[in-house]
């Protein structure tokens, strides 16, 4: 007990240091395909809590799995908690993402004529040979109560720089809680786990569709659907806007916003991304 009491003064001494060899040093958790946003907010970091919120099909999987693949490329140990989506959905947008192949054609398996190709299988073999070197372990339904959870992020040699929830709102309701005391008490937790050991905790949530349904109004703070306790225990809050979905005949359909709505760290603020709905892949220059 008595490491966690100290005087301002003798910690700041210690810590300074640290600041100090911030400097030149990469970022914990680099959104290197979103470097503008990534800079923005200097990467994300363990011992957070991060939520992604937005409405229904506005593309909230899509930046998690990419985000996923990238911390994993980056040699980063990833745990995808997917309480939606099967295992092979996923891989499927991991694919689609990683070597822009349009998703559509393999929903289809109209992709087979594409496959017997070479310049495919050259896609398809240098994905799969950076994949399975990677440490990401991608789970499948369980893992919606924080006991679980737990337990299999410590299953396996190594421990978790990040764990993604997706989505928040799917935890389970424990007996004799309403909904919104149980996803309360699973936020609440999950942050004190990613605190406790040491890893950064990223939770699609979704935007209450009610509030504004066929409207392109974008989402708020309030707005997150089911606990009060997001936007208050969430170290940053990311609100995701695709405003095409509601008119498609005078907007691009490759705009898009991302709003840093909180950020305990630093900036907040809003930037124009690209995405590519056909690929579940998100960019910010048409030429990255």
């Amino acid at each position: 007990m008595i490491e966690h009491i100290s005087h301002p003064s003798d910690t700041f001494r210690k810590h300074w240091e640290t600041i100090l060899s911030r400097d030149g040093a990469p970022k914990e958790l680099s959104i290197d395909f979103l470097p503008e946003l990534n800079n923005k907010i200097w990467g994300l970091k363990k011992k957070k809590l991060v939520v992604v919120g937005a409405r229904p099909s506005m593309g909230k999987s899509s930046l998690l799995l990419q985000m996923a693949y990238s911390f994993a490329l980056q040699g980063k140990n990833v745990f995808f908690f997917s309480f939606e989506m099967s295992k092979e959905v996923c891989v499927e947008r991991l694919f689609s993402c990683a070597c822009e192949v349009d998703n559509w054609k393999m929903t289809t398996g109209k992709i087979a004529k594409e496959a017997k190709g070479a310049i495919f299988n050259a896609k398809l073999t240098n994905f799969y040979s950076k994949l399975e070197k990677t440490n990401f372990v991608l789970v499948e339904s369980i893992g919606r109560n924080l006991p679980h959870l737990s337990k299999i992020t410590t299953m396996f040699p190594f421990k978790p720089d990040v764990v993604f929830i997706d989505y928040g709102n799917m935890v389970d309701t424990e007996t004799r809680k309403t909904k919104k005391e149980s996803i309360d008490e699973y936020i609440k937790g999950l942050r004190a786990l990613a605190i406790h050991n040491d890893f950064c905790a990223i939770m699609a949530a979704q935007i209450n569709r009610k509030t504004h349904d066929k409207k392109a109004k974008e989402p708020q703070l309030w707005e997150l659907k089911d606990s009060g306790n997001l936007e208050e225990t969430a170290d940053m809050v990311l609100l995701l806007h695709w405003p095409y979905w509601y008119d498609r005949e005078i907007i691009a359909v490759n705009d898009y916003r991302i709003d840093i709505a909180k950020n305990r760290d630093g900036r907040t603020g809003y930037k124009k991304v690209l995405f590519y709905p056909e690929w579940s892949k998100f960019k910010e220059d048409a030429n990255t």
